[in-house]
């Protein structure tokens, strides 16, 4: 078993990247639900392998070009750019799609690989984690949107406006429902994780914790109720002083964790523990290596120079 394991590890390290450059670019040119459905079957395929052979950096591509697909490049990581909720039905008519069909059908398969395989993903977690703070701000700015158009009274100004062009420029309802359930169902049944990976999903969502406290704390106030900036919800001011509560996606998502995996909480501790001095001791290693080379480097110049003092 154990050469057929070699074997298998080394065909899946070879044959991987081309195979992952071939389904980006047939997923880039699909159009119809079925032939991306092949597609992102092929991905999930892939994944599972990858993962359940360990080699990660292949797991790693697969689901981050999966996550790439599934969300508009504007609300991707990098893009800088704040996603906000209208302020009224007009701008509702005169704003982009939140997200097509497609990226609702990618979505879906990002949420099925994290449902399905989330023992293997490992660091992989972290990509995934991205995704969804991005699509639940898409649920939050669609909810407000909804809430527009139903609240909207007969004489208002907005009446020109028909559902039916409002509703174009939103999701499917029932799509959005289903991701929202597998969304939230994802937290609440992590205790079938095992122990490394909810390890990984706790340190990921800490990770991102800090880095939406940090970007909550320095966000500029806002006198409109809410704004949404790279993924977190930011507490605002309104113009009467009066400061809501942060909804902070990834620190509500590892409250949510640790309360269905309180009985785990000191195994997964000693867990991090342990992946934290590996990684200390390969940092500290590497930076050894990166001190003897510079030293060797400029032993070499020394000698030179003495020889040529000689002569």
């Amino acid at each position: 078993v154990e050469p057929l394991h070699g074997v298998c590890v080394k065909m899946c390290s070879i044959v991987w990247y081309p195979i992952l450059a071939a389904l980006a670019f047939l997923l880039s040119h699909c159009s119809k639900h079925a032939e991306i459905q092949h597609v992102l079957i092929a991905y999930q395929t892939f994944t599972e392998t990858c993962g359940a052979l360990n080699v990660h950096d292949a797991a790693t591509g697969f689901v981050e070009s999966l996550c790439k697909f599934a969300l508009p490049a504007r609300l991707q990581g990098g893009s800088g750019l704040r996603l906000t909720a209208p302020k009224d039905l007009k701008e509702v008519k005169s704003m982009e799609q939140l997200l097509t069909p497609k990226q609702i059908q990618v979505l879906k398969a990002v949420l099925n690989v994290a449902h399905c395989l989330g023992d293997f993903l490992g660091g992989t977690w972290m990509a995934i984690l991205r995704t969804l703070m991005v699509l639940d701000d898409v649920l939050k700015v669609n909810e407000k949107i909804m809430q527009m158009i139903s609240a909207r009274k007969p004489t208002s100004k907005d009446t020109a406006l028909s559902s039916k062009e409002l509703m174009a420029h939103l999701p499917d309802q029932s799509d959005l429902q289903l991701l929202e359930r597998a969304l939230d169902l994802l937290f609440t049944s992590s205790h079938k994780l095992n122990e490394s990976a909810l390890s990984h999903l706790m340190s990921g969502l800490g990770s991102l914790t800090l880095t939406a406290l940090a970007n909550a704390a320095t966000a500029e106030a806002d006198p409109e109720d809410m704004k949404l900036v790279t993924g977190v919800a930011v507490v605002t001011a309104s113009s009467r002083g009066e400061f809501r509560a942060p909804r902070i996606f990834p620190l509500n998502k590892l409250v949510l964790t640790i309360q269905h995996n309180i009985h785990r909480v000191v195994k997964v501790k000693q867990q991090l523990a342990r992946r934290e001095s590996e990684e200390d001791k390969r940092s500290k290693r590497a930076s050894d290596a990166s001190s003897l080379g510079r030293d060797s480097g400029g032993g070499g110049d020394d000698d030179d120079d003495r020889e040529g003092d000689d002569d």
